[in-house]
């Protein structure tokens, strides 16, 4: 007999996606400044969209892995973890080039430069932080759950030959006053060609 450990609770396992979204945001602050960083070190590749979407997997994958860590139950769990991954990706982004323009280059962070960062912006990769966080819980659940089939009919279907569960007698093959195709009267043969 196998024992199963009960269910965690949804406020440890928002505390402890919350806990990995915080720090998706800071290896996306490191991830951003590398990105935007003057170095010839692959320069081509910290430009290219490449680089960017897999800072959005990681942002993802990061802020998922505390549900991996529990037995989280019912969809709440997901929808927090894809807007935390969200937000970590975004906050990540934001306070990376806040940091690396006030910080390291000595840009003077003026109200105008802070306005400017704050601008709402969106680009269809700040899906795949969401996408990916969603998907790495979605299949958590899943696999806790322990239900991974997919049955069509969760309840008996009529039909020739079925048994109902009341004890009755099977259905006949075919309705009172039916052929043997629906729709054809009783006795009825299809023509035959040429014979």
């Amino acid at each position: 007999m196998s024992q199963t450990r009960p269910a965690t609770s949804i406020a440890r396992t928002t505390a402890l996606i919350l806990a990995g979204g915080a720090v998706a945001a800071g290896i996306g602050v490191v991830l951003t400044i590398a990105g935007i960083h003057d170095s010839p070190f692959l320069a081509e590749f910290r430009g290219s969209t490449a680089y960017y979407a897999m800072q959005c997997f990681i942002a993802g994958a990061i802020t998922a892995a505390g549900p991996v860590l529990t037995r989280p139950r019912g969809p709440a769990t997901l929808i927090v973890a894809a807007v935390a991954a969200f937000v970590a990706l975004d906050v990540g982004t934001r306070i990376g080039v806040l940091f690396y323009g006030g910080v390291l280059h000595d840009v003077s962070v003026s109200s105008d430069y802070i306005a400017a960062l704050l601008k709402p912006r969106f680009h269809g990769w700040d899906l795949l932080a969401p996408l990916v966080a969603g998907a790495i819980t979605g299949l958590r659940l899943a696999v806790v759950s322990g239900d991974t089939r997919f049955d069509p009919a969760p309840f008996p279907q009529p039909g020739p030959g079925h048994e109902p569960p009341s004890g009755e007698p099977p259905a006949p093959p075919f309705g009172p006053g039916q052929g043997p195709t629906p729709g054809t009267p009783p006795g009825w043969t299809p023509p035959h060609d040429g014979a």
